[in-house]
């Protein structure tokens, strides 16, 4: 049982990517979760941010903070691959009807034997 939600994790991981936003500082526009790389510090993840003029906006671990778009070298935002969660859907569906049937040819194989 820890194997197949292990895999399931491993599997809801890979669903998603971070990518690069593009902004407008004169557009205000609700991002959602984004990770901020300011120039020369550490990368930092914002819940419900915004871009509010020329700064960003968002909470990190709670903490309200606010940086200026022109003092980030890069900004990513989560996205959601919809061709891997498909094929990876596809392939557990696949690989879970193929143990059921191994599993019943097993139990069918046993019952016969046991019956000779």
């Amino acid at each position: 049982m820890r194997i197949a939600l292990f895999t399931l994790c491993l599997c809801l991981s890979a669903c998603t990517t971070w990518k690069p936003v593009g902004l407008n500082p004169a557009d205000q526009q609700d991002l959602g979760t984004i990770v901020v790389i300011p120039r020369g510090a550490s990368p930092t993840q914002l819940d419900q941010s915004v871009v509010a003029g020329d700064s960003i906006i968002g909470l990190d671990q709670g903490t309200r903070r606010a940086y200026a778009v022109r003092d980030l070298e890069r900004i990513t935002q989560r996205q959601a691959r919809t061709g891997r969660t498909e094929t990876l859907g596809l392939a557990a569906g696949a690989v879970a009807g193929l143990a059921f049937t191994c599993l019943i040819v097993a139990n069918a194989l046993r019952s016969f034997s046991l019956s000779n």
